[in-house]
């Protein structure tokens, strides 16, 4: 399975559209787990339609070695 049309829609998208974070909501920390609520809102640059809406993303992160880094990350 090849990822390269998916890839050509998502930068086509990107293209077309301006995504800007907007106000951050809040954060809660557990152990290896996180998850941050925000607003984010995206603009159809061709049409100038814009759409605001709120986003949670969550975190899992890991040790390595000496530092910490994201292992796992999703929005909704």
């Amino acid at each position: 399975m090849t990822l390269a049309p998916y890839q050509q829609s998502m930068d086509m998208m990107l293209k077309a559209a301006d995504i800007q974070m907007g106000a951050f909501h809040n954060m809660l920390i557990t152990d290896e787990w996180a998850a941050i609520h925000y607003a984010a809102s995206t603009k159809d640059l061709s049409s100038g339609n814009e759409d605001g809406h709120d986003v949670m993303t969550f975190l899992h992160f890991v040790k390595d070695g000496d530092s910490v880094r994201v292992d796992k990350a999703w929005s909704r």
